[in-house]
């Protein structure tokens, strides 16, 4: 008997934990569609449209449905299945009593406007305006464009002012629905979307510097050499605008935290080869274009030489400090001996790294072009008043 209960009470505490999230995913969807994000409000209010908690449920379909009434690429049919789901609210509530609540009753009179059908939309919104019970700024200029094509310039004026008074933009009121701006646009990210590619530069940082330390204390004056050049270098600096780009573009792509995280670690992984990269300092030595350092054909003598193994190098050779370079033949000192490195592992890196940044680049201006359309003013659809025909 204990353990049934037990488990009784796991699975309630499951559903309250379900229901809870259930909530706050359909607050982020009221914020969205507030400011015009009508792509983000959708794919929320679906999200919860299935919840067992019939309350939560029907909220979810009257966002989503809302949504699709301020959706600029609604289609007619859409807007009138829209208007449908929002009356099935009413019809099929839990109540079941067939009575309509004042905010979803300006709703449906949105929605009726929306398809072109002044009658219904007046016949919905004029009786809730006489009691001042619209609270909806969408509504309210819904009504205000009713009230204007049928004449009456006053019931027209002051739902347009309780509309000025309750919209987020003036837009709204002109029959424009709001877009969502840049920043949030930038900003709408997930927050394991923020929080994983943080970790992963942040551990590329740390990451690197222990790799420097260690390549440091291996090569010697070798590896401090090339850094020191490779600080003045053309290539580092285009390298550290690529990975700001990364880091940028993980930022952007903050919605999606598997893309994100993958950018980031292309980005971390470019800095970290670039910190390590001895390859161009040893080529210049091997061009003889550094003074104080020269290079020659490695030899059996040099197998207790410290190893450095590169990318692309054709043969193995040892780079040797002239002691003494105002001597033609000045003494010299064998420092480390390197060997090629195998490039299918850097070619599957490269690879990776490409795939991950198109990726973002195609998450971000996806998200962005969803996000930025406007909704131009509504024109008046003449609709058949048979209900029959609904």
């Amino acid at each position: 008997v204990l353990t049934f209960a037990v488990k009784d009470a796991e699975a309630c505490l499951n559903a309250t934990m379900s229901d809870r999230e259930a909530v706050a995913t359909l607050k982020e969807a009221e914020e969205a569609l507030a400011i015009g994000d009508v792509a983000t409000a959708h794919r929320l209010a679906r999200s919860v449209a299935d919840q067992a908690d019939v309350e939560l449920a029907q909220r979810g379909t009257r966002i989503d449905a809302l949504a699709t009434i301020r959706d600029p690429n609604a289609t007619p049919a859409e807007i009138t299945g829209a208007r449908t789901r929002l009356q099935n609210i009413v019809l099929f509530g839990p109540d079941r009593h067939g009575t309509m609540d004042p905010t979803l009753q300006a709703d449906v009179g949105e929605a009726f406007e929306a398809e072109g059908d002044d009658e219904h939309a007046y016949e919905m919104l004029a009786p809730l305006a006489k009691r001042d019970l619209i609270g909806s700024a969408f509504a309210n200029a819904a009504l205000s464009r009713v009230a204007k094509r049928r004449g009456e310039t006053e019931l027209a004026k002051q739902t347009h002012e309780r509309c000025m008074l309750a919209a987020t933009t003036k837009a709204i009121c002109e029959g424009a629905y709001p877009r969502p701006a840049r920043l949030w646009i930038m900003l709408d990210g997930k927050v394991a979307g923020y929080l994983a590619p943080a970790i992963v530069l942040l551990g590329a940082l740390g990451l690197g510097r222990i790799l420097a330390k260690r390549t440091e204390r291996k090569l010697g004056v070798v590896f401090t050499t090339a850094r020191e050049r490779a600080r003045r270098s053309p290539r580092t600096i285009a390298t550290a605008l690529l990975v700001l780009f990364g880091g940028t573009l993980a930022f952007l792509t903050a919605s999606v935290p598997v893309v994100a995280t993958f950018v980031a670690i292309a980005a971390g992984a470019v800095a970290i080869g670039r910190a390590l990269d001895v390859r161009s300092f040893v080529r210049e030595v091997a061009l003889g274009r550094v003074e104080g350092f020269t290079a020659r054909a490695t030899t059996t003598e040099d197998a207790k030489l410290p190893e450095a193994k590169l990318y692309f190098l054709r043969e193995p050779f040892t780079v040797e400090k002239v002691e003494d370079p105002s001597y033609r033949e000045g003494a010299r000192s064998a420092l480390v001996r390197l060997t090629a490195r195998p490039t299918t592992t850097l070619v599957v890196a490269g690879a990776l790294a490409t795939i991950a940044i198109l990726l973002g680049m195609a998450s971000f201006t996806t998200r962005a072009l969803s996000k930025s359309a406007t909704m131009p003013p509504r024109q008046s659809v003449p609709l058949s008043l048979d209900p029959s025909s609904r």
